[in-house]
């Protein structure tokens, strides 16, 4: 929702819980920021291409990576989607599990409201599915 009100374009919200989905449906009519929200769980969701996907406090990155796959799809040379997520204390853990299973490319940043967390930009290698 900051991401739509900061006004950097089309921004896709996925909230399966329907108190939260009519919250943030009031907050974008209340702030008149335009938004599209998918009240259903990201896994029922037909994949479409995106420039980032971002969540936090969803799911361990081995799973969001199988999430956030099918929207990171490249549009074509110099186009690179990348996913951003919040991880904390386990985010070490989740790495080394993650590493082992997708082909990714990652940068890790501090955060600066959590000292144990840490944000992570995750860059899929050109074919974009798990290792088998």
């Amino acid at each position: 929702m900051v991401l739509a009100m900061l006004g950097v374009g089309e921004v896709h919200l996925v909230e399966s819980d329907q108190r939260k989905a009519v919250f943030l449906r009031e907050v974008a009519r209340e702030t008149d920021t335009e938004i599209s929200l998918h009240p259903q769980r990201i896994e029922t969701l037909s994949p479409f291409a995106v420039d980032i996907v971002t969540a936090r406090g969803l799911a361990p990155l081995s799973r969001l990576m199988a999430y956030a796959a099918p929207f990171l799809t490249r549009r074509g040379p110099g186009h690179a989607p990348c996913a951003l997520f919040l991880k904390g204390r386990s985010g070490d853990e989740e790495l080394t599990e993650s590493k082992e299973l997708w082909d990714m490319e990652i940068e890790t940043f501090a955060s600066i409201s959590d000292v144990h967390g840490k944000i992570l930009r995750v860059h899929l290698q050109p074919i974009g599915i798990p290792r088998q």
